[in-house]
């Protein structure tokens, strides 16, 4: 199986994947900049050179690798189980408002004012202590 970061090998005929470092790094960063306030993120989202940010997607999307690989960092002892059950719930957060019942969550106006989004940066700020 190949993983993002991740290359595979052979040992004793079952396959291993070994996670690369930087993956962990993404993932951290991924959350840090969930946790930030609204105008970093603007300033982040921006940043990608897409011309003004008219969606906050790309804060879910960073996240979702971090999700994928967050039960092979337990196993490699880079996070804590804690740490791993953050990550599932705060992604299933943002998932569940990746929907066209809360569209306007993903704009910028719902980034700046929504309450979902206060509760998003808190999530990512406690886990970010967390894996810390």
């Amino acid at each position: 199986m190949r993983l993002f970061g991740a290359r595979g090998s052979e040992k004793q005929g079952a396959p291993v994947a070994e996670i690369h470092p930087r993956s962990l790094g993404q993932f951290v960063r991924a959350v840090a900049i969930l946790a930030l306030p609204y105008e970093q993120q603007f300033a982040w989202l921006h940043s990608l050179g897409l011309g003004i940010p008219g969606l906050a997607d790309e804060l879910f999307e960073e996240l979702r690798d971090g999700r994928l690989l967050a039960s092979q960092f337990r196993e490699m002892n880079w996070i804590s189980a804690e740490a791993e059950k953050q990550t599932v719930f705060l992604y299933d957060f943002l998932a569940e408002r990746d929907t066209s019942e809360f569209e306007g969550f993903w704009d910028m106006q719902g980034l700046r004012t929504s309450p979902a989004w206060d509760e998003v940066r808190k999530l990512a700020f406690k886990l970010l202590l967390e894996i810390t």
